[in-house]
């Protein structure tokens, strides 16, 4: 699934209008999500705008197909904008809200260390993860150490 139609079934809106409501057709956007074309800077900034995404987070629009990490970062822009967006909350649910972030971050940090860890077993001969086995425990005991905490927070 593109982060676009993610965004978009988050959001309970169809293509037809995402278009329209950024004042393009819906086969433009259809060509942005087969990577026929890119995304128009201005049109990325649109969607900024749309799904409440900080430009600085431009680039999870070019993602043809969402990963697991791509969900967790859109988790936790979701948490942001709970908290931006709604200043009445109470302060039980606002601190919920920021364990919830607390949380995502910590899943994505583990996510970014499992998929570092997988890159060294895709791209290392056996060699290199012997010669490397104490870098290997070490992220894995990191990794483990997340896994505790996050089980310890719920």
């Amino acid at each position: 699934m593109h982060t676009i139609d993610y965004f978009c079934r988050l959001a309970k809106i169809t293509n037809k209008d995402l278009a329209n409501l950024m004042g393009c057709i819906p086969q433009q956007l259809n060509s942005w999500k087969t990577g026929r074309k890119p995304i128009p800077n201005h049109h990325k900034e649109k969607l900024c705008e749309i799904f409440n995404v900080p430009f600085e987070n431009n680039d999870i629009f070019d993602n043809r197909e969402i990963s697991e990490l791509d969900r967790v970062k859109i988790g936790i822009i979701i948490e942001n904008n709970k908290l931006i967006f709604n200043e009445d909350l109470s302060e039980s649910l606002r601190n919920d809200i920021e364990r919830n972030k607390k949380l995502l971050e910590a899943q994505v940090e583990i996510l970014e260390l499992v998929h570092e860890l997988k890159q060294v077993l895709k791209n290392n001969t056996l060699m290199k993860v012997l010669f490397s086995e104490k870098d290997f425990y070490s992220q894995l005991d990191k990794v483990k150490a997340l896994v505790n905490e996050i089980k310890n927070n719920e």
